[in-house]
């Protein structure tokens, strides 16, 4: 085996270790949030799990085993509907999520809980639905041309492009960066906003109201947590793609990163979450 094989290799053992490790995570705060209180916050984290474990599943499924065993598995056709769906539908689908987490928590902030409580997680039902529609038509770009869905990316299976899977790559890279940079501007006004709220209730606040606000922050990190680990992928992409030498080099270092973050994902619902008790 040469260098590259060992490597490939070793990162696929590591994309079967994490991505099992995440369904586990994911699985299990998808169940908790079940058990608390219906609200649009943890409607939006429920579905930031489904979307998380699909793209895992893939990892554990197909992409990690790939890359273990060296060896590819089945059609082309299947590696192309396999990677749209995980690396560009439902993975559109995790910043389209977080920005709703945002919006959800500037509400709260800026107008307050009890305004935006009666109609807002019909309506936030209503949006997510819409975005997973937007997400499964991404995943599979029917009725499009079939060479516009983007394969597995990797060397030692074959890899084609086309005209329209580039334009479908540079239109995922604008989208994410236009989410990036609105749910980001929002953050930015909550974080204003709570500090003026913290200035007002050191003078005058109930401890009701203490531990609303505290909430309100808590909530607020853990949004500020996931959209910080998907800058941190970009910022992998770019860096790999600046200083790995080989492609192969890039694709197992972007790959053994991103398989990371949806279980870290989890992970961080998890730590800002577990302290409230289910209903």
């Amino acid at each position: 085996m040469d260098t590259d094989e060992i490597a490939t290799r070793l990162v696929g053992a590591h994309m079967l270790l994490v991505s099992f490790c995440g369904i586990l995570i994911n699985f299990y705060m998808f169940y908790f949030f079940l058990k608390l209180q219906k609200t649009s916050f943890y409607v939006l984290c429920s579905s930031k799990t489904i979307s998380n474990s699909i793209i895992l599943f893939a990892y554990l499924l197909y992409v990690g085993p790939i890359n273990f065993f060296y060896s590819g598995f089945g059609s082309a056709v299947l590696s192309s509907y396999i990677n749209q769906a995980m690396g560009y539908g439902i993975y559109l689908q995790g910043p389209i999520t977080q920005l709703m987490i945002t919006v959800n928590r500037f509400l709260v902030v800026w107008i307050s809980a009890a305004k935006t409580t009666s109609d807002s997680t019909k309506v936030t039902v209503v949006a997510l639905a819409f975005s997973w529609v937007f997400a499964t038509w991404f995943s599979t770009l029917l009725g499009l041309p079939d060479n516009c869905r983007v394969p597995v990316d990797l060397e030692h299976v074959g890899y084609t492009s086309s005209e329209c899977s580039v334009q479908v790559i540079d239109y995922l890279f604008l989208a994410v960066f236009l989410l990036g940079v609105f749910t980001n501007v929002l953050n930015v006004s909550i974080a204003i906003k709570l500090y003026l709220i913290s200035k007002s209730s050191n003078l005058l606040s109930s401890r009701a109201s203490k531990t609303r606000n505290k909430n309100r922050v808590y909530l607020f990190l853990q949004s500020c947590f996931q959209d910080w680990i998907a800058v941190l992928v970009i910022l992998n992409n770019i860096l790999a793609s600046m200083y790995c030498r080989s492609h192969v080099c890039t694709n197992l270092i972007t790959m053994g990163l991103d398989v990371v973050v949806y279980a870290l994902d989890g992970f961080i619902m998890y730590l800002f979450n577990c302290k409230f008790k289910p209903k």
